[in-house]
């Protein structure tokens, strides 16, 4: 079962930006038509609240345009503090963009997207131990373009 999703409860509770035709509940719609767009500044953040609290082994996000990824947990009732997903050191992605806009970006990270060339990125994370969770806030703070987009978001 799909703990990101509308239909069991979880919910988009917070986001840093929003477009009333692409607004951040896409995310977990469960329709792969619709998608959450930022408005073009970073960091860009949403933070996903499951419905209980959840062992977390398995995270599949689908976005577009996105260099740098961090994902925090909180196992708080309330979402205020958050400590960084571990696994190996700190799980902070960054892409490794080949060409973004002319430029050769360069940069060393733990893990590594691989370039999609205009397609979705789509990127799985599975984490050695269970990682008991409330809240998963994801914070997008580079992108190979203005704005970026969240296609889809699966917890297991």
């Amino acid at each position: 079962m799909n703990l990101a999703n509308a239909s069991v409860g979880a919910t988009v509770s917070f986001a840093t930006s929003t477009d009333a035709r692409y607004p951040p509940g896409n995310i977990i719609d469960g329709d792969p038509s619709t998608y959450w767009i930022t408005t073009g500044l970073f960091p860009q953040e949403f933070v996903l609240t499951l419905e209980s609290d959840a062992s977390v082994k398995n995270i599949h996000i689908k976005m577009s345009d996105v260099q740098c990824l961090s994902i925090e947990t909180s196992a708080d009732e309330e979402a205020h503090s958050f400590d960084e997903v571990m696994k190996k050191g700190t799980v902070s992605l960054c892409v490794h963009v080949w060409v973004c806009k002319n430029i050769t970006l360069f940069m060393h990270t733990n893990l590594e997207f691989q370039p999609q060339n205009g397609q979705l990125q789509s990127e799985e994370f599975v984490f050695e131990n269970a990682i008991n969770t409330r809240h998963l806030k994801f914070v997008i703070s580079k992108a190979c373009n203005h704005f970026v987009s969240i296609h889809s978001l699966t917890v297991h």
